[in-house]
């Protein structure tokens, strides 16, 4: 019977392992195969690739010498590169050469011009075979040159033997560990490397295969060479970037914990700190031209290795660079080997390490010989100097390292700013160009006191053509979402944490999203809607605000300086706008309340924090909270949502998760604030009365849920609801927005102010052996926002005592640091114990972490609990070969303990766990008080918020079930049958006198003039005619027209006019299509006749105060218009007025206009 309770728990054991390897290889499959969709949807929106060069022209210029007498011969000066297939360019007259005998050529036509002095030469290639070798011809000029001599590089290295202080060698053979540990680093969006290998390839190789690898690199490491499959390489030419986003003590390009953001963060900050304290400060920029090709190879390996670089890798680095061919490929032919002795090349790792070394050396230059402060990032230089005379002797010095290297700076790249005009002028007397504002590595850098935001606007607009693509797409709501978030909110505010904006353009990204969701009804609050409703990041107002706090805590923990610069900064603050880092920092606080302490920021809720030291999902979890209680506060101020006070998020996101997709929609298009009764639609919407379908009365959502006799059995089903009705707030009941909890300001501002509490013995006895179980306790884990109460205990095995417990301060109560503190705490007793100490533990994450400080006292976790691992590693030290832990597994049944021991770590564990439990009785009573509280209140507002959604769900069935505007389309054949007769509603008594006064044009009348200016000559005088002629039609009458009505009779022809379009270089001005080359000539939208109209006449009365009577809210739902329209009396025969009409209705017959998105049509 034994055995076969071990072979059925053997079995069993086997195949849970088997499920879950299934489960996960099916949930990977899975993935696999999401990303590949999403992927394919993120293609659509990502900037245009680069094609293959299948076209490439050469252009030079050359002196004309000489020209025949009938000028189809001309002498040049330069004939090296002109052949029989070359276009010549003579002052804008285009020839080809018919032949070439030496310096002559013979062109196929004669020149026109007198006496040319410059020819431009372009030369075509479109053959694989052209293309190929004219790269290979202007590339092997650059990639091999005369061999230097020692001459050349001696200044570099007698610099390094003076000033660089030689480093001991470091190298060490690469291990599998080390192997896996960096393949783990890699993204999944990571590209393929040379090699071919994708990341999975590389993360699920065989072991076996793993260490043949490794030992193979360790081996050409020993030789010094390179397998020649290796050595070499395919260029895919490419068309040239025209800028560039890539960007990051002083030196950061590439480099391990440094990024693009630090250089122009730090820069910008010094700019601002300098004119808020009226410092002078002026900089200089520059970049290398051809960097990597033009790097000397033996000094930086001399560099290398006295900088203490391995002589190995440098070994094996020289024999890749001497034996390394590339090959262009074009249209998958190969070209031939092209080899090289100088320069590193362009995509190679090394490449990086190359640079870094020749800025280290750049540095320590400027530092010895300038008076400046120094900036790289790769091959982008950067000067600091608080005057132009050590600016310009910096540059200078800059020029001399960059010839001691045989480099060339570009000069196109290069300018000089400073941050006041008196600089400047000093600037520009050097003969070098002086900027305000520019973009350094990708960001909008402003140099002075006056702020642009052009860079950051371009940006903006560049995803406007975006926008319509993304509303097509026919996908998920979730991933629109996710493309906002990942495709569109980081190209619009990329390098925006150091550019101060108008809140503006926040509004209108806010509503290209709306657009793109198809959200944008009437009434819908962007703010509720993205904010709230949505992943806070889809805000782009919450993402900007979070992508600046976040830059702005990254650069503060890498520049020391730069929190030097804040401090600074804010003690000489006095109010005014700031334009930079610290002055966007305030901008984004204000807005959701928050006030600046360097280091510390107080929220909303009068609660400090310092933003150097919080954890990202405590600052993550303060943004979210911040951001959308300014939301709701500013969404309260409408009448239909009278008593909200804040919102109470966290009971919508778990009410909404509750809900299927379809019935969480519905219950968005009520919480944004979408125009839902009938009363407020018809004000737009002449076909709805604004009355209840059921009972008549006026309807609105709280007739509907309270007073309408049709839902009364509705009600019936609800009576707990009904009797606590009235004292909800209205925006609860009808609109189905919690305020928020009016307890959690109160537990924040304990918490923060509350101790950890923690009792306990002062010593054990000694013992051999000593086995300390630790384990941590949460209240309420499901409810992470500082309100889950964490406590911890340590018991000893061998004392049979409790030995310490207590409770966790601070907002990060989670499981996970009460243990981490119970096992420091352990750590303590463990020390002072003369024998051997074994730590047990529950949790994975506490008891590994501990295992990595045992195995490599300096390998510790950074991560949110980094404070009280810091405490571990110091008690640690020295005691690591008598301090050990172990993990146990938690809360394990007694009919899986096959074993004494497992019964013995099961008994400690639960009695750990159990006095961790009781250790919260430690906390404060007000503490404990206002948690339960808020969590009452949280719990109470989400069944309240149950029954509320079940409630509104009933109501709205019992409203569309007999509804038949939401069964019948709108009657077509209806909308075209226009009466013979006229409307007598819009027959009007009144005469109108003005149409008859109309001048004749052409005439010297000033208002004509005016008219004719703003609306050209021709569409004047065809208006001004048809209106006159109208008043002398015989059976003329006085009618209420419509706009719309006079925009579908001019756009079908009916008035003799050409219509003019609106002119690109002038607002509201009109020209004459005919003046306008065709291609930007197309038929025009009912709307844009719309606008002409209504701007024609309004200048008409503004011209000759005719005094036109003005009709609004015409009803015209007989002929498919629902919205009120507006309109004007006029002269008009019958005639015209019933074609009118009938060409309204035929317009409006497959399609209503409801909106005005219906008018964005052509008329035919």
């Amino acid at each position: 019977m034994k055995l076969m309770e071990l072979i059925f728990m053997d079995y069993e054991i086997n195949y849970r392992k088997f499920e879950h390897w299934h489960a996960k290889q099916r949930k990977e499959a899975l993935q696999l195969a999401l990303q590949e969709n999403q992927n394919k949807i993120f293609a659509l929106v990502r900037p245009t690739g680069k094609t293959p060069l299948q076209h490439l022209e050469v252009r030079a210029e050359t002196q004309i010498l000489g020209v025949s007498d009938d000028g189809t011969q001309i002498h040049v000066e330069d004939v090296q590169s002109i052949t029989e297939q070359c276009v010549i360019n003579i002052e804008g007259q285009h020839l080809s050469v018919v032949s070439a005998d030496g310096p002559v050529l013979t062109l196929s036509a004669a020149i026109d011009s007198e006496h040319p002095e410059v020819a431009q030469i372009t030369r075509h290639f479109s053959t694989v075979e052209q293309i190929q070798g004219h790269l290979a011809e202007f590339w092997s000029e650059r990639w091999w040159k005369s061999p230097p001599s020692e001459s050349d590089w001696r200044r570099i290295f007698q610099f390094g033997e003076a000033y660089l202080q030689p480093v001991p060698e470091q190298h060490e053979n690469i291990t599998v560990g080390q192997w896996k540990e960096t393949n783990k680093r890699y993204k999944s969006s990571a590209a393929r490397g040379p090699d071919g290998y994708a990341r999975r390839d590389l993360q699920w190789m065989p072991e076996v295969f793993q260490e043949n690898l490794i030992q193979q690199m360790n081996h050409w490491e020993t030789i010094g060479e390179f397998p020649a499959a290796l050595c070499t390489g395919f260029v895919h030419p490419l068309p040239k970037r025209d800028d560039s986003v890539l960007v990051g003590h002083h030196q950061f390009g590439f480099l391990q914990n440094k990024e693009g953001a630090e250089i122009w963060m730090l820069i910008q900050a010094t700019i601002e700190e300098s004119i808020l304290t009226q410092k002078p400060l002026a900089g200089y920029v520059s970049d290398i031209e051809k960097a990597f090709e033009g790097l000397p190879r033996k000094p930086l390996l001399w560099l290398g290795q006295r900088l203490g670089a391995s002589k190995k890798v440098l070994r094996l680095w020289d024999f890749f660079l001497s034996n390394m061919s590339r090959r262009f490929t074009l249209s998958n032919e190969v070209g031939p080997p092209l080899l090289s002795n100088t320069g590193v090349p362009e995509g190679c790792a090394m490449s990086c390490a190359a640079m870094a070394i020749a800025n280290v050396v750049f540095h320590k230059y400027m530092d010895l010989y300038a008076r400046v402060t120094s900036l790289s990032f790769v091959d982008n230089l950067e000067l600091l100097s608080r005057s132009t005379s050590n600016l310009h002797d910096g540059i200078l010095k800059m020029h001399a390292w960059s010839d001691m290297w045989a480099l060339k700076l570009d000069a196109k790249k290069s300018y000089a700013w400073a941050s006041t005009p008196y600089l400047r002028a000093q600037c520009k007397q050097t003969n070098v160009e002086v900027k305000m504002h520019a973009k350094d590595l990708g960001a909008p850098m402003t140099y002075g006191s006056k702020h642009s935001v052009v860079e950051q606007l371009d940006r903006i607009k560049a995803l406007k053509p975006l926008w319509q693509l993304l509303r097509r797409m026919a996908v998920s709501l979730w991933i629109k979402q996710k493309v906002l978030i990942q495709a569109f909110w980081p190209r619009a505010y990329y390098g925006s944490a150091i550019c101060c904006m108008s809140w503006t353009h926040t509004k209108q990204l806010r509503t290209e999203a709306m657009r793109a969701l198809k959200a944008n009804r009437g009434g819908a609050n962007p703010g509720m809607r993205l904010a709230i409703l949505c992943r806070p990041q889809t805000d782009p107002g919450y993402f900007h605000f979070w992508q600046v706090l976040l830059t702005f805590k990254r650069i503060c923990n890498k520049q020391a300086g730069f929190m030097q610069l804040w401090s600074a900064f804010m003690r000489s603050y006095q109010g005014a706008p700031s334009y930079g880092p610290f002055g966007k920092l305030l901008e984004i606080c204000a807005q959701v309340g928050w006030q600046i302490e360097p280091p510390m920021l107080i929220d909303h809720d009068g609660v400090a924090f310092n933003l150097l030291h919080i954890g990202q999902k405590r600052l993550e979890d303060l943004a979210i909270d911040a951001w959308r209680q300014g939301v709701a506060a500013a969404f309260s101020k409408r009448k239909d949502v009278q008593g909200l006070q804040g919102i109470d998020w966290r009971v919508l996101d778990k009410v909404h998760r509750a809900l299927a997709p379809f019935k969480r929609e519905a219950i968005h298009v009520l919480q944004d604030g979408t125009f839902v009764e009938r009363r407020i639609h018809s004000k737009y919407d002449l076909t709805k009365d604004g009355r209840c379908i059921k009972c008549g009365q006026e309807d609105s959502i709280l007739h509907r849920c309270k007073l309408c006799p049709a839902t009364r059995q509705v009600r019936e089903q609800f009576p707990y609801l009904m009797q606590i009705w009235d004292h909800l707030p209205q925006a609860f009941s009808l609109r189905l927005l919690p305020s928020r909890n009016p307890f959690e300001m109160q537990y924040k501002q304990n918490l923060a102010q509350a101790e950890a509490k923690r009792i306990g013995l002062k010593t054990l006895s000694p013992k051999a052996q000593l086995d300390l179980f630790t384990d941590g306790s949460c209240l309420d884990p499901m409810y992470p926002w500082g309100a889950a109460a964490a406590a911890w205990s340590v018991v000893s095995a061998m004392h049979d005592k409790v030995v310490a417990k207590g409770t966790v301060a601070g907002w990060l109560q989670t499981s996970d640091r009460a243990e981490v503190i119970a096992i420091k705490e352990a750590t303590i007793y463990a020390v002072l114990n003369s024998g051997h100490t074994t730590i047990w533990s529950d949790n994975a994450y506490a008891a590994g972490g501990v295992a990595r400080i045992l195995q490599n006292i300096e390998d510790v976790p950074t991560d949110v609990h980094a404070d009280v691992w810091e405490e571990i590693q110091a008690l640690l030290h020295g005691h690591d070969g008598r301090i050990h832990v172990q993990h146990v597994s938690s809360h394990r049944g007694l009919d899986r303990l096959l074993m004494d021991v497992d019964s013995w770590t099961a008994y400690w564990n639960d009695r750990a766990d159990h006095e961790a439990v009781m250790a919260h009785s430690l906390r404060a009573f007000e503490l404990e008080t206002s948690r339960k509280q808020m969590l009452d209140h949280f719990h109470r507002q989400t069944e309240i918020l149950k029954l509320l959604v079940d409630f509104h769900f009933m109501i709205a069935e019992t409203f569309h079930a007999k509804d038949p505007e939401n069964f019948e389309e709108y009657d077509m054949e209806q909308a075209c049958d226009v009466d013979e007769g006229l409307d007598g509603q819009r027959i009007c008594p009144h005469s109108v006198p003005w149409q008859r006064a109309l001048p004749e044009l052409p005439g010297d009348d000033l208002g004509a003039m005016q008219m004719v200016g703003k609306f050209g000559y021709v569409f004047t005088k065809d208006m001004f005619d048809w209106l006159r002629a109208e008043t002398l039609e015989e059976d003329a009458v006085t009618f209420k027209v419509s706009l719309i009505e006079l925009a579908i009779h001019l756009g079908l022809g009916k008035v003799n006019t050409r219509l003019p379009i609106p002119d690109l270089k002038e607002k509201n001005r009109w020209v004459d299509p005919q003046v306008l080359p065709a291609a930007i000539v197309d038929k025009q939208t009912v709307a844009a006749i719309l606008k002409l109209l209504r701007n024609f006449f309004l200048s008409l009365d503004e011209c000759f105060d005719f005094e036109i009577q003005w009709v609004e809210c015409l009803d015209l739902t007989t002929v498919g218009v629902t919205p009120p329209q507006r309109g004007m009396a006029l002269r008009l025969g019958c005639n015209t007025v019933k074609t009118m009409g009938q060409q309204l209705a035929a317009f409006s017959m497959k399609r209503p206009i409801r909106k005005a998105g219906d008018l964005s049509r052509p008329v035919h």
